[in-house]
């Protein structure tokens, strides 16, 4: 059973889901992920392909004041607010049922750190990363996972620079900061 590693919820259950191919992050890669990351105080997430909701589940527990969970499948978004009302968070917590990019194409929010963990071969249109970037607040934090084989190319031109990439086993956890790093 996975667990939160840290924070206000430590050791703490995650929820768990039984439909659906959910391809959960590990103990090991959320507890590299959250070191490296060093978490602004206060900071408001934006956990895209949530699934299981345990990377942005982590961050609140760790001091982020809210948590934007965005995945389609709607079982995983109702599961992860069952688990946000059981630890009375509902004011923590917003939960779309929707694909990613219609997401980011609709929101007027801006986030401080954005957690991507999407299928390992998924493509996304054109100009994806242009729209995702506009809703990161300056210095803000990307951290995408991927596949440790994939052949990653952000869009040219959108004001994100590389800060480290971390092998995590069979994926690639890339830290990517707008503005200067």
């Amino acid at each position: 059973m996975s667990r939160i590693i840290a924070g206000q919820w430590k050791g703490h259950a995650l929820p768990i889901f039984n439909r659906g191919p959910v391809r959960p992050t590990s103990s090991r890669t959320r507890t590299v992920l959250f070191d490296t990351l060093a978490l602004p105080e206060n900071a408001i997430i934006l956990d895209l392909f949530s699934g299981t909701g345990s990377l942005g589940f982590e961050a609140l527990s760790r001091g982020a004041s809210k948590m934007v969970s965005v995945d389609k499948q709607a079982h995983y978004i109702h599961g992860q607010k069952k688990w946000i009302r059981t630890h009375e968070a509902d004011d923590r917590y917003e939960g779309f049922p929707i694909d990613v990019e219609k997401f980011i194409g609709k929101t007027d929010q801006f986030f401080d750190v954005i957690l991507m963990d999407p299928p390992y071969d998924l493509q996304f249109k054109s100009d994806f990363w242009e729209h995702l970037v506009q809703h990161l607040n300056d210095q803000g934090w990307l951290v995408y996972e991927c596949a440790r084989r994939a052949n990653f190319e952000m869009a040219v031109g959108i004001n994100l620079s590389l800060y480290k990439s971390k092998q995590m086993g069979d994926s690639m956890l890339n830290f990517y900061r707008r503005g200067d790093v």
